[in-house]
């Protein structure tokens, strides 16, 4: 955000309130909020830290979640938003990785996008780096919980190589 005097101020809520009103969002509604909390978490510290304490990644899991499945746009947005947090550090990427793993994160993974395909190797990429990486990658790695979320993956990025090669 630009805190410069010309730009016209953020209101220090607007992260919680929307956020609060994620659950009673229309399709059309949810997506534009989650594109502004995908801004709203873009480099600024604060607003991360603000989204993790108010339990954000949950509820912009669930969101996403909620929405139709053929509605791929949502999916990204979400993940979007859900990346742009997790950047922010170990305990941002904590929480991201909390809300999504394991069973969220193979919904998404069964997305056939490659829209949604790019933000959410993005997430894992950034979830599995750092100082609790390692943990998150072993998890990734597990037979039962984390291997069919990378099968979805690769099996994505194979039909859209297929499709591409058409």
């Amino acid at each position: 955000i630009d805190r410069s005097p010309m730009a016209l101020p953020v209101p220090d809520d607007a992260l919680a309130d929307t956020l609060h009103l994620l659950p009673a969002s229309t399709h059309r509604l949810l997506l534009l909020r989650l594109r502004l909390l995908r801004n709203l978490l873009a480099g600024d510290d604060l607003n991360q830290g603000t989204f993790v304490l108010l339990s954000g990644p949950a509820a912009v899991v669930s969101s996403a979640l909620s929405s139709p499945s053929d509605s791929s746009d949502v999916a990204r947005a979400g993940l979007q938003a859900l990346g742009n947090a997790a950047l922010a550090g170990e305990h941002h990427r904590a929480a991201v990785w909390d809300a999504l793993f394991p069973g969220s994160l193979l919904e998404l993974a069964r997305v056939r996008e490659k829209g949604v395909l790019d933000p959410l190797c993005m997430v894992i990429d950034t979830c599995c780096s750092g100082e609790g990486g390692r943990g998150r990658l072993e998890e990734l790695c597990h037979e039962e919980l984390g291997l069919p979320i990378l099968v979805e993956i690769v099996t994505t990025a194979w039909q859209g190589a297929c499709a591409a090669i058409s």
